[in-house]
């Protein structure tokens, strides 16, 4: 059975069931219904902190800085790449030590994952 059979099979039947039971199908679907970001524009709005430790950074800093991988769109790009997100509050790629101006972000997909 293919995701989208599973979605359509829980949808058809979720109505059999108790209360309880058409909360848990609704949870299930949204688990198995693929999950699309969209693209935030930075003068709306900028990526958090970044939390934990995704990556350290030291380059013309005196410490390291955390920073957290995104996806984005660079002034003038015509496709976008990925950069990093300082706590700083910089947006760095770390191949070629360079600073850039973004436009627009989204959190990176989750890894896939066989069934």
């Amino acid at each position: 059975m293919t995701r989208e059979e599973a979605i359509a099979v829980l949808k058809n039947t979720a109505w059999l069931g108790t209360e309880k039971t058409l909360q848990k199908v609704e949870q299930a679907i949204e688990t198995l219904e693929p999950k699309t970001a969209s693209w935030m524009p930075v003068t709306e709005r900028l990526p958090e902190i970044p939390k934990g430790i995704k990556e350290y950074i030291n380059f013309e800093k005196e410490k390291d800085v955390a920073a957290e991988e995104y996806i984005v769109m660079i002034k003038g790009a015509k496709k976008p790449t990925t950069l990093y997100w300082t706590e700083d509050g910089e947006w760095w790629d770390l191949d070629n030590r360079d600073q850039y101006d973004v436009t627009a972000w989204m959190p990176l997909p989750d890894p896939y994952e066989e069934i």
